[in-house]
């Protein structure tokens, strides 16, 4: 409770499902100012922006993973949400949270290793990582399919940790980073693809790979690729980089206040809404 004028005010009660960059920025917004908790499924908060890092350095793996702090104002509570409606959340233990406002920052889907959907700790998400490090040790010849930031990053990150393997990027279009949104500079994919072409990456550009994402985000296992042009690439190991599905996962409409379409105490932010922008964390949180 907040006074004013001597009255005691009753702060705003403001639920946010989601304690990744964009939850846990509007949560240290709010600080003091309302009465907030972030619901969040996952054990500790996943610092992603340079994940894939962990993939061949096994240094960087813990620190990519933080306890969320004790010494906020706003409160933390892992729990699984299984039904909203208009005054409360319920948890997938029978238990309900009521709200004023309700901030919907759950995150895209993308796939491991750049995000890791759900994890109990840092230790369980720590050993998904271990598991495709090793693979990527075992491997010699590893293929990347998708040329966007994702896959641009992982192929540097393996290559540079790796100069002796073989890694490939096939993409669908005639440049990298290609689909962004709003779209980067035809200049920014020509420096990329010629940085990636000094330290050895393979770019097979234009061309296609028609695969079932992977449940993983990799399988390792010897095995033989064709594109939609006939050109063949052999791997010991594959990453499904092909970013998020528009039409399969879909993404929540918003206002310009962002707040979801038909709803007054309901907002929505992040990787999930239909703004078309490039949605940076390092923004976010300077706004």
């Amino acid at each position: 409770r907040r006074v004013h004028g001597g009255k005691q005010k009753k702060m705003k009660k403001v639920v946010i499902l989601g304690g990744g960059c964009a939850g846990y920025t509007v949560a240290t917004k709010l600080n003091g100012k309302a009465d907030v908790t972030i619901v969040e499924r996952n054990g500790a908060y996943h610092h992603n922006i340079a994940s894939l890092r962990a993939v061949t350095d096994e240094s960087y793996r813990w620190k990519q993973f933080i306890p969320y702090p004790t010494n906020q104002k706003f409160n933390v509570q892992v729990a699984e949400v299984v039904d909203i409606d208009g005054q409360s959340v319920s948890f997938k233990n029978g238990e309900k949270l009521s709200y004023d406002v309700l901030v919907l920052a759950t995150g895209g889907k993308n796939s491991f290793p750049g995000k890791i959907e759900h994890y109990s700790s840092a230790a369980e998400a720590i050993k998904k990582y271990d598991e495709v490090g090793a693979a990527v040790k075992e491997a010699q010849s590893i293929l990347i399919v998708g040329g966007g930031p994702v896959g641009v990053e992982l192929a540097g990150e393996i290559k540079g940790f790796n100069p002796t393997k073989e890694v490939t990027i096939v993409h669908s279009q005639d440049r990298l980073c290609s689909n962004s949104q709003p779209p980067l500079l035809p200049e920014f994919s020509v420096a990329v693809e010629e940085k990636l072409k000094a330290i050895g990456v393979k770019l097979l550009l234009g061309e296609k790979i028609v695969m079932e994402r992977l449940p993983n985000g990799w399988e390792a296992g010897k095995k033989e690729y064709k594109t939609q042009k006939g050109t063949s690439v052999s791997a010991d190991l594959v990453f499904s980089c092909l970013g998020p599905n528009v039409q399969q996962d879909g993404f929540i409409k918003v206002n310009e206040f962002l707040q979801v379409e038909g709803q007054k105490n309901i907002f929505a932010l992040g990787d999930i809404v239909n703004t078309n922008e490039t949605k940076s964390f390092y923004l976010a949180s300077n706004f």
